[in-house]
């Protein structure tokens, strides 16, 4: 059912569904998903205990899409929270504008807005990673989820825990951590493109250890993971108002290509 839904989704005109085969992969093994097909528009929803609901849609009809919503709330009940994330590139330039003003209109609140960052070399460093940095240890992963909506927020991140056990266990993704006695800072890095590149999907530095060098050593560490396995390259999204983070990302090559995402949260 959920792949005969998925199959038609992908027929409709405005798509903001699941950016990788991974993310679609895991909506496939939820057993709580949850699917609203309303004809000209359908509703994929990731029930968390621990996070947001997340949202992923398409639509035929942007006029209807108020409507659309609506359904939806009733769907869904009353009180519950979700993250939606749209985004674009040079091929579905516009697609956010089109949808942004049926999300306000149906009581969403835009979050941020991030950008795509690619570097089409992962450099090279004269030496290997702080030895405090190492791959996420058992008993650690609880610690580190907590951390990650701590720094990133609970919208931001939009992984339950079950679905960072999830990443944690799939093959060429990786975790790795700063430890000074207990997790200070994270990176999470997955292979993508058959290996070749690597995806940042987030890196976060607990509040007192900012400013030390820990976010510079661990972007370090998880291109130093990726180069060996043979990837090439890489890209991350980034706040557009985070300045200092794409100074970061600016220091090891990476630089803006077009591709944006928004961020609206629901309350319903």
């Amino acid at each position: 059912m959920c792949e005969d839904a998925l199959r038609k989704a992908h027929k409709l005109r405005h798509r903001f569904l699941f950016p990788s085969e991974e993310e679609k992969r895991d909506f496939l093994a939820v057993k709580d998903a949850r699917i609203l097909d309303l004809g000209d528009t359908i509703f994929f929803l990731e029930p968390s205990e621990t996070a947001p609901t997340e949202i992923r849609f398409a639509t035929d009809s942007i006029e209807r899409l108020f409507e659309a919503f609506a359904r939806l709330k009733k769907f869904v009940g009353e009180g519950k929270r979700f993250v939606i994330s749209l985004a674009e590139d040079e091929t579905t330039k516009g697609a956010i504008a089109a949808v942004r003003g049926s999300l306000l209109a149906a009581g969403m609140e835009e979050r941020e807005e991030h950008i795509g960052y690619r570097a089409k070399r992962l450099p090279s460093f004269p030496s290997e990673p702080s030895s405090a940095i190492g791959e996420i240890a058992e008993g650690e992963t609880e610690k580190v989820y907590a951390l990650a909506l701590y720094l990133l927020d609970r919208a931001k991140f939009a992984m339950s825990l079950e679905g960072f056990r999830r990443f944690l266990s799939a093959e060429g993704n990786v975790c790795l951590v700063w430890r000074e006695k207990d997790v200070k800072g994270f990176v999470l890095g997955r292979l993508y493109n058959d290996g070749e590149s690597l995806f940042i999907r987030g890196l976060g530095v607990d509040g007192p250890y900012q400013g030390l060098g820990i976010g510079r050593a661990l972007m370090q560490g998880v291109f130093v993971w990726a180069k060996k396995r043979g990837a090439k390259d890489s890209m991350l999204w980034v706040e557009k108002e985070n300045v200092r983070a794409r100074r970061l990302y600016e220091r090891f090559g990476h630089v803006p290509y077009g591709d944006r995402e928004a961020t609206f949260v629901w309350r319903t």
